[in-house]
């Protein structure tokens, strides 16, 4: 009855990333629209999966057990001061050198795994800064409620 089961698992299907130059072109077309926050918020969420979840990928909401990010999982660094989310002003928000994202709840059993990234020298193709847009903009809806 198990002689059909085999050793080994079959390799994986292997997929091209998406290039960067796609993702720079996005950026660029969002960072001309300076007043929609629409194609802004759709630019940094495609900038956060380039990032973050093209790397260990079963990060996204979906009906089994798994969640969505939250702000409990985010954290930004200037340097090796941990700026308060809560507190920290929307200048000092945009001085993040380093971020940190929590994943707490995966698909694949791994919980708790922490990914960092540094900021690069793109103004706006910049993992810390894509989470500081972000926070803000949480922010202006919270006080638009």
């Amino acid at each position: 009855m198990l002689s059909c089961y085999s050793k080994e698992d079959l390799p994986p299907n292997r997929v091209k990333p998406v290039p960067i130059q796609v993702i720079r072109r996005i950026f660029a077309v969002a960072a001309t629209l300076h007043h929609d926050p629409q194609h802004q918020c759709l630019a940094d969420m495609i900038g956060m999966a380039f990032f973050f979840l093209l790397r260990p990928g079963e990060y996204a909401h979906s009906p089994s057990d798994s969640s969505p990010f939250q702000l409990r999982d985010v954290q930004l660094f200037r340097g090796a001061l941990r700026l308060n989310l809560a507190t920290a002003t929307d200048a000092e928000l945009f001085t993040a050198t380093f971020t940190l994202l929590t994943f707490r709840d995966q698909k694949n059993d791994v919980r708790g795994e922490v990914v960092g990234l540094g900021h690069s020298s793109n103004p706006f193709l910049s993992p810390p800064r894509i989470l500081a847009r972000r926070i803000l903009a949480r922010r202006i809806l919270a006080r638009r409620i």
